[in-house]
């Protein structure tokens, strides 16, 4: 197994407004087979789940952006009931089944301060669980 990867920040450290979604960098996934992106959460006004956590696609950067059924929260997964500080969700994504461009999309519904950093690998396969990855929900597709 390579361990090595190139990592691309999704989401820039800073203070996200309740009910206003975090401003989510275009994450180009070109040449990799795997994509791990982690959410982690500082401090809040308040301890309920985001109103939106859920990952895109598109096939160009600047493009219309579709949510990823397997990605959905409150869909294809619970989404976590709080996002108290230290907080954290992976997104373990196989992108031989995806487009070539990804976004993480969370709205919370408090003030929170986030930040997301996605890691592509080539030749890697999807494994693991929430407690071995040390976050409270591990969605994996």
């Amino acid at each position: 197994m390579n361990a090595q990867g190139k990592q691309v920040v999704a989401i820039l450290p800073a203070e996200v407004t309740g009910e206003a979604p975090a401003t989510a960098a275009v994450i180009d996934t070109l040449n990799a087979d795997l994509c791990i992106i982690d959410l982690v959460a500082g401090e809040q006004t308040g301890t309920t789940a985001p109103d939106v956590l859920k990952l895109t696609e598109c096939s160009t950067a600047d493009g219309e952006f579709a949510d990823v059924a397997d990605f959905l929260g409150g869909t294809a997964f619970a989404l976590p009931a709080t996002l108290e500080e230290g907080w954290g969700v992976r997104f373990t994504v196989d992108l031989r089944k995806r487009l070539r461009f990804l976004k993480i999309e969370i709205t919370p519904k408090h003030t929170v301060t986030l930040a997301a950093v996605a890691s592509l690998f080539k030749n890697e396969q999807p494994c693991g669980t929430a407690a071995a990855a040390g976050v409270v929900a591990l969605v994996e597709a």
